[in-house]
C-alpha cells in the first residue's frame, strides 16, 4: 500500500492552515452587522454610546438632552440640547444607519429636518459628507464606529424596557 510522501503530508497540512486562517481573517474584516434602526435609536437614547463625542469635522459634541423619542414621521428625536463646540444648540437629532441615508431619504429637502442640530450614523464613506437642511445649514455629524457600537452594553430586555418606558 503506498503512503504519502511526508513533503506531500507537509503541503496538504499547510494548506489546510492556510485556508483556515483565509476564512477566519475574512471573518473578522467583515462589517458588523447593524442592528436595525429603531434598537440603534434607542441605544442612542439610553445613552449606550455616551454623551461626548467628536464630530465628523472634529468638533466637540456633548449630548446635554437626548430629547423626546419622536415615532412620528420627523427627526427621530425632538427638544434635544446639545452643545456644540461650547454652543449650546437645542433641536432634532436624526439617526441613520449609513451617512449616505440623509440625502437618500430626503431629509436635506424636506422642511420638517430644519430643525435638526445634530446627524448621527453608524456607516460611513471615506469621504467627508456634508450634512446640511433644506435651509443649506450644517448640520455636525456623529459617527458611531463599530468598535463603539460593538462595546456597547446592550440586551435585547434592555431595549424592550426602554421602549415601555418611551411609551
Amino acid at each position: 500500500m503506498p503512503t504519502q510522501s511526508p513533503l506531500r503530508a507537509d503541503s496538504t497540512r499547510y494548506q489546510a492552515l492556510r485556508e483556515e486562517l483565509d476564512s477566519s481573517h475574512a471573518a473578522e474584516t467583515q462589517p458588523l452587522k447593524l442592528p436595525h434602526e429603531l434598537e440603534l435609536q434607542a441605544m442612542w437614547f439610553a445613552g449606550l454610546f455616551g454623551r461626548e463625542f467628536r464630530g465628523s469635522l472634529g468638533e466637540v459634541i456633548k449630548i446635554q438632552q437626548f430629547g423626546e423619542w419622536n415615532r412620528a414621521a420627523g427627526p427621530d428625536f425632538r427638544l434635544a440640547v446639545v452643545e456644540c463646540n461650547g454652543e449650546i444648540r437645542r433641536g432634532d437629532i436624526e439617526i441613520d444607519c449609513h451617512v449616505e441615508d440623509w440625502e437618500a431619504h430626503g431629509h436635506a429637502a424636506n422642511a420638517d429636518f430644519r430643525n435638526v442640530i445634530l446627524h448621527v450614523c453608524f456607516r460611513t464613506v471615506t469621504a467627508t459628507t456634508m450634512i446640511r437642511t433644506d435651509l443649506h445649514r450644517h448640520v455636525p455629524q456623529v459617527h458611531i464606529s463599530e468598535a463603539e457600537l460593538a462595546q456597547a452594553p446592550v440586551s435585547y430586555t434592555h431595549l424592550r424596557a426602554h421602549e415601555t418606558e418611551a411609551d
